[in-house]
């Protein structure tokens, strides 16, 4: 797993009103189950859409937030929007709330969100660099919620960090090694 990755693990439609989830992206696009007979809903896969059916609670896998990056000369995006909203109802919905997790200032990555036709900032959950987090995307009568159940900081970023101490580590001792170095060929010098 990214250490750059938010991932949606449950859908909660508390709505009388059938979503559309919708995702354009190069990985992590997503499946879905029904929560209680896990039964396949749908997939993500190719700019497909799945259809969040009222009432709905679903099992989400491999559903990450996209970065803020692009693919194919269009921006990354996660997309949930009300099915009667839909401009389209194949590939994009060309409407609704778009989420991505971007790099914030120093430490911090955050998740944004944007209304995905103006794309608008709307709000952002800002949270320290190379934490993953486990999401129940909840969507209510007043508005589309990111739940985190779990937040933990990813191996992946673990090692990095790990990397970058033995880095500054061996960047400090460097000059020392090379002094010891030369003290020692000048001895070795000196014995000939």
């Amino acid at each position: 797993m990214s250490r750059n990755i938010s991932w949606i693990n449950e859908i909660k439609n508390n709505t009388d009103e059938d979503y559309i989830i919708w995702c354009h992206d190069t990985d992590n696009e997503g499946e879905y189950r029904d929560f209680v007979t896990d039964k396949p809903v749908g997939k993500n896969d190719g700019g497909q859409q799945v259809i969040i059916k009222a009432g709905a609670h679903l099992v989400a896998g491999g559903c990450g937030i996209p970065d803020g990056g692009d693919k194919d000369g269009k921006p990354k995006a996660r997309v949930i929007c009300a099915y009667s909203a839909a401009q389209n109802h194949s590939g994009d919905p060309g409407a609704g709330l778009r989420i991505n997790r971007v790099m914030g200032d120093d430490d911090q990555d955050k998740i944004v969100y944007r209304d995905h036709y103006t794309t608008r900032q709307l709000a952002e959950i800002i949270f320290p660099r190379g934490m993953e987090q486990n999401i129940i995307l909840r969507i209510d009568a007043d508005g589309i919620y990111l739940d985190i159940k779990e937040a933990k900081t990813s191996s992946e970023w673990q090692a990095y960090l790990f990397g970058q101490k033995l880095k500054d580590f061996f960047e400090e001792l460097a000059p020392e090694l090379a002094k010891l170095a030369i003290q020692a060929a000048q001895k070795a010098l000196e014995a000939v």
